[in-house]
C-alpha cells in the first residue's frame, strides 16, 4: 500500500468516526496481540491471533507483497477480536517480516517467518570481478584488509540492494552522481557505502535518467576504501567524485563511455572555468605546479589563469612522474566545490607531462600576516605567510591549529604533508604559506594548500616537566590547566563529566570571542598566558553569572584571568576540553558577576500541554537562588537552584472529557528583588469525547524522503513544508534542519494539531538534539533524545534556533 493510500484512508476513517454510535466506556488505552509470532512451512497457508484493542486500530506501515491480513483495521473493543493471517506459496528463500499493529500512541508486532523450498539463504561473498561481484559482506571484508584511507589498487564489482538513500542522482544537480547505502538482505546489518557515485555507463546521471531508490539491486563498480571520519569512525565506500559507477540497476546495464581524449576540444584554464560544462571533456594545458603526489593532485596554470586539478582517473601511472614546474596536458571535466568556492578538474585523464624540476616557487617569500590579518583580508587567490603554535595536530591529514597572539585558525591542508607530517607536533612554532578559504557548513576559517616552511621545538605533546597539575577542581581549590586537561583525558570518548569542575588559568588564545549571535566564546587558558605547555581549551562557554554574553558586556581578551566552571569532556576521544555550553566563565579578572541588578523570572509562566501528557518542564532564568513548589509533582522530590536552572513536574494523564486540569507551580526566592514569587499555570486539556475523532500519523523513511523531491511533504494540505532547499539533506530515514531553518507542521481544513512528537539522533542541545528547537506557539518541551509540543494549534513551526536538529521520528496527532 503506498504511503499516501495509507495516510488517506486514515484520514477517510477519522470523518468516519464522527458519525459514531453511542459511545462505550473502554476503559484505559491498550493493544495485545497473541502469540507475537507465527511461523508457516513454504505452503501457502493460514492461521490467526487474537488481539484486544480498546481504541480504534490500524496496521501501519506497508506489506510485503507475500502477506495478507483480514481484517487490515477494526473498531475498539473490550472483546477478543479474530485477525486472520495467509501467507503465500514460497518457492524461494526462507522469509520473515513484521505486522505492526497501532492505535495510535500504543503499537504491538507480530513476527511472521515462513520457510522456502530454497532453505535459508546463503550469501557467497564473490571475488570481485564483473563475472562474480563482492557481496556486500565480501566488500567490507576486502575493503578493511586494505587499511584506513589506503585506497583499493583497481576497481572492484560489489552487489547488493539499496537500503536507503542520501542524494539521489537528481538532487546532486550538477555533479550527476548519488550516494546511497548497500545490503545484502533486508535483516543484514553490515552496510557498504556508495559514495557520490556515477551512472550506467559510467556517466553523470542526465535528466529523464531513471533515478535510484531504497530496494533496488544494483552492482557498482569503481575503486573502494575504508574512509575514516575525523571522530575515528570508520566507513567501508566507493572512492568519491565518481571514482565509481552503477555497472547494473534491476538487471540495466549499459557499456561504459568511451572517450579519445586526444581529440576532445582544447581551453585555456579561463575559457574552460567560464564555460562550466560538467558533462564534456575538455583538452588543458598548463604549468603544474604544488603537486600532492597521495593524490596526483595539483594546480594547473597557464596564461589565462589557474585551477585546481583534484582527481586523475590514471593516476598510478603518472603520480611518480608529473613534478613541479613541468608541463603537463590532461582532458577532464568541470565541476565547482561550492563549500570552498572553488573550480575544479576531475576525473581528469593526463595525456602528457614534459619538464619540471620538481621544485616549487618560492613560498617564503609570501607576504606575512597576523591570524586576524589573514582572516579580515579573506583573500582565497594568493598565498600569505602565518607563524604560530602548533595544537590539535593530526598525523593522518597533517591537519592543525595554528595560533599567535591576533587568534587561531584552522590549517586544513598540508600539500608537502609527505614531508612533514613526521615532524610537526603539538606546542612546536610552524611557519608556513597558505590560502584562505571559508568552510560555511563548519563556519570555519581555514588556511587550504599550506606549503610549511619550518618548524622548530621539541613539540612535545606532554607539558614541561616542571609543569605540575594542581588542583582538586572545588572553587577552594580550582584545577590548573594541566590537572584539568589530565581530568579530561582519563573520561571516555565524547563522555562529559558527572559533575561541574572549576579551572583557573590564563587565556592564551581566542578562536572566537563572545557575540550576541550565540552568546558564547571559544578560547584557550594556560597557566600563564603563554602558548608554552598545556593549553586547555574552553569551547562554547558562556558568560559570567551562567547567562548568554550580550552587547554592552565587557569581551575577552589574550591575558585576562578567568576562572571556569562547568563541564568537561574528552572530546573524540583525543581532545579534553569543556563540555560545549556546559560551562561559563566564573571569574574575570576577579570579577565574579556582571555589573547588574539581581535578575529573577521563568521562561513561561503559561505552559499548555495535550490531554495524555504526563509531565513538563519549568525552566528558571536570573542569577539569584530559588526553590519552587507545585500542586503536582516535582521530580526528585524537591527543586532548588542558584541562577538559570530547570525542574520536571509530572501528573497523570487527563481523562475529563468535560474539564480541563490545571496545575499551579510557584517559584520564590528570597533576594533583592521586585517580584519574589512567580506562579506558572500549566493546563491540560480535557479528554476527548470519542476517540474517533483522534488519529495519529507518524512519518518515517519513506514520508521523510518524499520531501526531498519537493521540499514539503503534501499529504494533508502540507502537513510538513520546510523554509528552503537547505534544509532538508541526509538519509531516507533522517531530516535535517539547519540551524536559523523552520520546519512547519500545517493541519488540513477541520482539524487541529493536539501533539507532536519527535525523536531525535542525539540528547540535549548538543550534537543536533531536540533542545535546539523552539516553536510558535508555545508549547514545546524536550528531554533526552525526545522532543514534545503540546497544546491546539492550526499550525505549529518549529525554528532550529541554536543549532541543527536532525530527526529520525516524526508523530502528528490530530483532532477535529
Amino acid at each position: 500500500m503506498k504511503l499516501r493510500h495509507l495516510f488517506m484512508a486514515v484520514i477517510a476513517s477519522a470523518f468516519a468516526f464522527t458519525a459514531c454510535e453511542d459511545e462505550i466506556d473502554l476503559g484505559i488505552a491498550k493493544l495485545s496481540v497473541d502469540p507475537l509470532e507465527l511461523t508457516f512451512g513454504p505452503e501457502g497457508a493460514s492461521k490467526t491471533v487474537t488481539m484486544v484493542a480498546t481504541r480504534d486500530w490500524y496496521i501501519s506501515g506497508d506489506l510485503p507483497d507475500w502477506i495478507a491480513v483480514s481484517p487490515s483495521s477494526g473498531k475498539a473493543d473490550t472483546k477478543e477480536q479474530t485477525i486472520t493471517v495467509t501467507v503465500l506459496e514460497n518457492k524461494g528463500n526462507d522469509r520473515e517480516a513484521k505486522i505492526n499493529f497501532t492505535i495510535g500512541t500504543y503499537k504491538a508486532a507480530l513476527t511472521v517467518k515462513q520457510q522456502g523450498e530454497a532453505g535459508e539463504l546463503i550469501i557467497k561473498k564473490g571475488s570481485g570481478t564483473k563475472e562474480d561481484p563482492f557481496s556486500v559482506e565480501g566488500a567490507i571484508e576486502y575493503v578493511k584488509g586494505l587499511g584506513a584511507n589506503v585506497e583499493s589498487p583497481a576497481g572492484i564489482y560489489v552487489k547488493g540492494k539499496i537500503s536507503s538513500v542520501t542524494t539521489t542522482f537528481e538532487a546532486s544537480g550538477s555533479y550527476g552522481n548519488a550516494t546511497f547505502d548497500m545490503v545484502d538482505t533486508d535483516e543484514s546489518e553490515e552496510v557498504f557505502k556508495a559514495y557520490q557515485t556515477y551512472y550506467l555507463g559510467n556517466r553523470k546521471w542526465k535528466s529523464g535518467d531513471k533515478d535510484v531508490k531504497a530496494g533496488d539491486e544494483v552492482i557498482v563498480c569503481g575503486k573502494v576504501v575504508l574512509y575514516k571520519g575525523d571522530k575515528g569512525i570508520e566507513t567501508p565506500e566507493t572512492v568519491g567524485k565518481g571514482g565509481s559507477y552503477i555497472y547494473s540497476l534491476n538487471g540495466e546495464t549499459a557499456e561504459a563511455q568511451e572517450v579519445d581524449y586526444t581529440k576532445v576540444p582544447a581551453k585555456t584554464v579561463k575559457e574552460f572555468i567560464e564555460a562550466a560544462d560538467t558533462d564534456n571533456y575538455y583538452k588543458l594545458t598548463g604549468k603544474v605546479s604544488k603537486f600532492s603526489a597521495n593524490y596526483c593532485s595539483f594546480d594547473l596554470t597557464d596564461e589565462s589563469g589557474t585551477i585546481y586539478v583534484y582527481s586523475v582517473a590514471n593516476k598510478d601511472e603518472w603520480s611518480s612522474k608529473i613534478k613541479n614546474g613541468g608541463t603537463v596536458t590532461l582532458a577532464g571535466l568541470y565541476e565547482y566545490y561550492s563549500a570552498k568556492s572553488q573550480h575544479e578538474v576531475v576525473n581528469a585523464v593526463i595525456l602528457s607531462f614534459e619538464g619540471g624540476s620538481g621544485e616549487e616557487e618560492d613560498y617564503s617569500k609570501a607576504e606575512a600576516k597576523t591570524v586576524a590579518e589573514f582572516i579580515t583580508l579573506a583573500d582565497t587567490d594568493h598565498y600569505y605567510k602565518l607563524t604560530g603554535k602548533v595544537s590539535k595536530f593530526n598525523a593522518t591529514y597533517c591537519s592543525f591549529d595554528l595560533t599567535d597572539a591576533s587568534g587561531t585558525i584552522y590549517v586544513y591542508s598540508v600539500d608537502n604533508k609527505a614531508d612533514w607530517s613526521s615532524k610537526i607536533k603539538d606546542g612546536g612554532t610552524v611557519v608556513l604559506a597558505g590560502k584562505y578559504a571559508y568552510y560555511a557548513a563548519k563556519e570555519q576559517h581555514e588556511v587550504v594548500n599550506a606549503v610549511i616552511l619550518s618548524f622548530e621545538g621539541d613539540g612535545n605533546t606532554n607539558p614541561p616537566d616542571d609543569e605540575q597539575a594542581t588542583g582538586s577542581g572545588t572553587l577552594d581549590s580550582p584545577f590548573n590547566p594541566k590537572a584539568a586537561y589530565d581530568a579530561a583525558s582519563k573520561l571516555e570518548k565524547d563522555a562529559v563529566s558527572d559533575n561541574d569542575v572549576y579551572i583557573s588559568g590564563v587565556i592564551s588564545s581566542i578562536k572566537y570571542t563572545f557575540s550576541a549571535q550565540y552568546g558564547t566564546a571559544t578560547f584557550n587558558i594556560s597557566q600563564d598566558g603563554s602558548t608554552n605547555g598545556t593549553q586547555f581549551p574552553c569551547y562554547s562557554v558562556y558568560y559570567l553569572g551562567n547567562r548568554a554574553w550580550v552587547e554592552g558586556d565587557a569581551q575577552v581578551a589574550v591575558g585576562d584571568k578567568v576562572v571556569i566552571c562547568g563541564k568537561i569532556t574528552n572530546y573524540g576521544g583525543n581532545t579534553p576540553e569543556t563540555a560545549s555550553k556546559k560551562a561559563y566563565i566564573y571569574s574575570l579578572n576577579g570579577q565574579t558577576s556582571i555589573e547588574q541588578s539581581a535578575v529573577f523570572g521563568v521562561e513561561k509562566t503559561e505552559i499548555n500541554v495535550a490531554a495524555t501528557a504526563t509531565g513538563a518542564v519549568i525552566k528558571v532564568t536570573g542569577n539569584v537562588p530559588w526553590t519552587a513548589t507545585t500542586t503536582a509533582i516535582i521530580e526528585g522530590g524537591s527543586a532548588s537552584g542558584n541562577g538559570a536552572g530547570e525542574f520536571s513536574v509530572a501528573f497523570d494523564a487527563n481523562t475529563d472529557t468535560e474539564n480541563t486540569k490545571v496545575y499551579t507551580v510557584t517559584v520564590v526566592t528570597t533576594a533583592d528583588v521586585d517580584n519574589k514569587e512567580i506562579r506558572v499555570t500549566i493546563t491540560q486539556a480535557k479528554a476527548s469525547s470519542s476517540q474517533g475523532n483522534h488519529f495519529e500519523i507518524q512519518w518515517l523513511q519513506e514520508a521523510l524522503a518524499a520531501a526531498k523531491d519537493n521540499n514539503a511533504v503534501n499529504q494533508m494540505d502540507e502537513v510538513i513544508s520546510f523554509t528552503n532547499s537547505s534544509s532538508y539533506s541526509g538519509t531516507v530515514s533522517e531530516l535535517r534542519i539547519y540551524k536559523g531553518k523552520t520546519l512547519t507542521i500545517k493541519a488540513a481544513d477541520g482539524y487541529t494539531i493536539e501533539d507532536i512528537e519527535i525523536g531525535c539522533t542525539a540528547s540535549g542541545t548538543s550534537n543536533y538534539g531536540p533542545g535546539n528547537f523552539t516553536t510558535s506557539p508555545e508549547g514545546y518541551t524536550s528531554s533526552d533524545k525526545q522532543g514534545r509540543w503540546a497544546g491546539e494549534a492550526q499550525e505549529v513551526v518549529f525554528t532550529a534556533s541554536s543549532a541543527q536538529v536532525r530527526i529520525v521520528d516524526l508523530k502528528v496527532h490530530y483532532k477535529n
